[in-house]
């Protein structure tokens, strides 16, 4: 049975270590545009400000998952509270069994108890997207497009 728990960042650091170096190399490895340094204090800093949750998702008490997201007032509407998934990330094992979907329902429960109105999530992958607006409700709001400079 999967469980799903609001946490803080920096418990859970030493464990989620190896699930974040799996996300990063499944999306990165292949053409990095940066490497993998995680700055701890940011994450904190964001959390201590009520900026940051994070919602993991365990199987047999073994860490199987994650979601972090951002949230924050829009600075030009500042009584609706935002927030954008940062970090989804399932490992490869455990996909296809509703612990992604577990964890953005358990998320988004948190978020709107916590006065967060909208949330936003990202995704490269055309089935991800389907899977987003066919199950869960989202819609395209926006296009993202990225540069570097």
């Amino acid at each position: 049975m999967v469980e799903y728990e609001r946490t803080n960042i920096e418990s859970l650091a030493p464990e989620i270590a190896p699930l974040l170096r799996a996300n990063w190399e499944e999306r990165h490895s292949h053409a990095p545009k940066y490497s993998l340094a995680p700055d701890l204090d940011v994450y904190c800093d964001a959390e201590d400000k009520g900026w940051l949750y994070l919602f993991i998702a365990r199987i047999d008490n073994a860490l199987v998952g994650y979601e972090i997201v951002f949230a924050a007032p829009r600075p030009h509407a500042p009584s609706e509270m935002v927030g954008a998934v940062d970090t989804l990330y399932v490992l490869p094992e455990h996909r296809t069994k509703g612990v992604a979907a577990g964890l953005l329902a358990f998320g988004e429960k948190h978020l709107k108890d916590a006065g967060v109105n909208t949330v936003a999530i990202g995704a490269q992958d055309p089935r991800v997207i389907r899977w987003l607006r066919m199950t869960s409700g989202y819609r395209y709001a926006e296009t993202l497009l990225e540069k570097e400079l």
